[in-house]
């Protein structure tokens, strides 16, 4: 007999409706697991031929009667029913018994290592995949909860999101060794490399970067690779250690960037540029007056950046920046600590025109700096100030990623990946900031905010697996502290490493940055860095008896907030970071035998460069 979507309670029919995309105004009465399977697989489950019945309503069975070959797609079919049922929460112990529980562990990495082995879907996998469609299929999400004897749709949901899970471990990585690789890391990896070489297009991955699924579309939901799992907290994301459920790309368009640019080690030292070194009052201008509209509503007033740093007092080329800050930084650092010795450069928000950096881009390709494997820096576009009647245009306020080979390639290979993604949110100055920072162009209309008049494009965010254990994401100041839409999907992928990119006043453990990076710390685990600008701090620090010139933070997981301090007359800091092993445990018990890796500060050594323009 064909499994049908439950009716709905108000209009009963025998007929079997399309199936209907799971929002929050939808009953969980009228939605069964078989309807969010269809919505999830429009386009079936399976690449086998089906034989044709007759019945529309066996066909359409048979579309998803065979499970998705890939597990990245059975992981999201099962984490997403038990997202949106909740049954997650029962998670922790099957049918109230530790030895049952083992028996279920024990069959799921049982089934995982076949299809490690294999790369093909185990049998009992497709047992279970069975039981779920024809067993439980007209089960109502309502009904899928905790239970007396226990409900066993709750264990099948288990046993498919948990194998898919263990099944893509290593996924999103480069494997060392042939001990390490399967034919689903190779896969993966083969499909989210730029430079693929001579392979078969059909086995590569429809959707990446954005999402490692192969049946479900983009536009339902994404799956990436993970780093880290939740220690604290009861959620669907703490029930796996390798892949992560998140939203379609019309909400975030997630990405995860895989440039194969050599193996590493467990050390890693990032230099810390944060310029600009002044920021002068005229760089931020008012750009568009609060305006008076019909029944009591205000157009709130805006406020532009004018990147004067690079014209004062001489302009600033990208020949200037590699070969007089950059590149004395980075022999300096050789000096100290050997060759190769540093692998990514950071500047803060707003620290570069878009022009300036693809000219930096440029030149970095053209004559590569030794060891530099990336270089993550804030660029901004200045927008045109409006006035009573016209608004004026929005400026940019980017992230921008240069990634580049390692070793003697060709110039048309050094640059492994570049792009920029837009700040989520706008920054809003109020009374008090203003005051702080000593800006006499900005006019302080409180208790209305003055917000920045740049563009908020649609939301992208980049992980980006630039080491072997290195998953790192790059916020914009104000993402820091706001939830949507970033912060779900950060927990979710759990990155090593946050780096934030601000232009604010100094990063002490006791202001903000201090706060929102103490949460990460926490829930995934991660490893947090906020730098700012030297510039700003100074300008913050102008009415403080005792300033503090700290231009960074970082905060690990059971960490303390280190605040990094520049000297006087420094323009870097190095920072040294160990990756330490640890194990982890997922919701269900499993453990990811010290797989994971935590980043923790170990040095921050200060340098020095001598350029008149700084």
């Amino acid at each position: 007999m064909p499994i049908k979507r439950r009716p709905s309670k108000a209009k009963a029919t025998t007929q079997a409706p399309s199936a209907a995309p799971i929002s929050a105004d939808v009953d969980c009465d009228e939605i069964t697991i078989l309807s969010v399977i269809e919505d999830l697989l429009p386009n079936g489950s399976h690449f086998e031929p089906i034989e044709k019945t007759g019945d529309a309503s066996i066909d359409h069975i048979q579309r998803l009667l065979i499970p998705p070959r890939w597990p990245a797609d059975v992981f999201a079919v099962a984490a997403k029913l038990m997202e949106v049922s909740g049954c997650y929460t029962e998670a922790s112990l099957v049918d109230g018994h530790y030895l049952r529980h083992g028996v279920y562990i024990n069959e799921v990495l049982d089934a995982a290592d076949e299809w490690r082995r294999s790369g093909q879907c185990p049998r009992v996998v497709k047992e279970w995949w069975y039981d779920l469609l024809i067993v439980h299929g007209n089960v109502g999400l309502a009904e899928i909860k905790a239970s007396v004897p226990y409900s066993p749709v709750i264990l099948t949901l288990m046993r498919l999101l948990s194998v898919a899970d263990e099944a893509s471990a290593g996924v999103g990585w480069i494997s060392r060794g042939e001990d390490k690789a399967t034919e689903i890391t190779e896969r993966a990896a083969l499909s989210l490399l730029d430079r693929v070489g001579e392979v078969d297009r059909a086995a590569l991955l429809p959707y990446v970067p954005h999402s490692i699924c192969e049946k479900v579309p983009p536009t339902k939901l994404t799956v990436l690779p993970k780093s880290l799992t939740p220690s604290v907290g009861c959620t669907v994301r703490a029930m796996s250690h390798h892949l992560a459920l998140l939203p379609p790309t019309t909400v975030v368009q997630s990405e995860w960037v895989l440039p194969d640019n050599g193996p590493s080690g467990n050390t890693m030292r990032l230099l810390v540029i944060p310029f600009p070194f002044r920021v002068d009052d005229e760089s931020f201008v008012a750009a568009g007056p609060t305006r008076e509209m019909d029944s009591g509503a205000k157009m709130q007033p805006y406020f532009t950046v004018k990147p004067t740093w690079l014209k004062k007092p001489r302009t600033v080329t990208a020949k200037m920046l590699r070969d007089e800050l950059i590149a004395p930084l980075v022999e300096q650092a050789i000096a100290k600590f050997g060759s190769n010795s540093i692998d990514g450069v950071l500047f803060p928000e707003c620290a570069l025109t878009e022009e300036l950096a693809n000219q930096l881009l440029d030149v970095l390709a053209r004559r590569p700096i030794p060891g530099l494997k990336f270089l993550i820096t804030g660029t901004m576009a200045a927008g045109e100030p409006g006035n009573e009647t016209y608004d004026g245009q929005p400026g940019r306020n980017r992230a921008k990623t240069m990634v580049f080979a390692r070793g003697n390639v060709k110039l048309s290979e050094r640059v492994l990946y570049d792009k920029a993604h837009s700040k989520h949110h706008r920054w809003a100055l109020d009374k008090d900031q203003i005051k702080r920072y000593g800006l006499t162009g900005i006019p302080s209309p409180a208790p209305l905010k003055v917000w920045e008049h740049i563009a908020v494009d649609g939301r992208q965010l980049p992980f980006l697996a630039l080491h072997d254990d290195l998953c790192m994401t790059v916020l914009i100041c104000e993402d820091l502290a706001r939830a949507d839409p970033a912060m779900s999907v950060i927990r979710s992928v759990g990155p090593n490493l946050v780096v934030a990119l601000l232009m604010d006043g100094p990063q002490l453990a006791v202001r903000w940055p201090g706060r929102y990076a103490t949460v990460l710390a926490e829930d995934p685990g991660s490893s947090v860095l906020s730098i700012t600008s030297a510039g700003m701090v100074d300008r913050s620090n102008l009415g403080e008896r005792n300033p503090a010139r700290a231009v960074g933070l970082w905060r690990h997981d059971q960490g303390s907030n280190t605040e990094l301090y520049l000297p006087a007359n420094h323009q870097g800091l190095v920072l040294t970071v160990i990756a330490e092993k640890d194990e982890q445990y997922s919701l269900d018990h499993r453990t990811d035998l010290k797989t994971t890796r935590r980043w923790k500060l170990e040095t921050v050594t200060p340098l020095a460069v001598d350029a008149d323009w700084l």
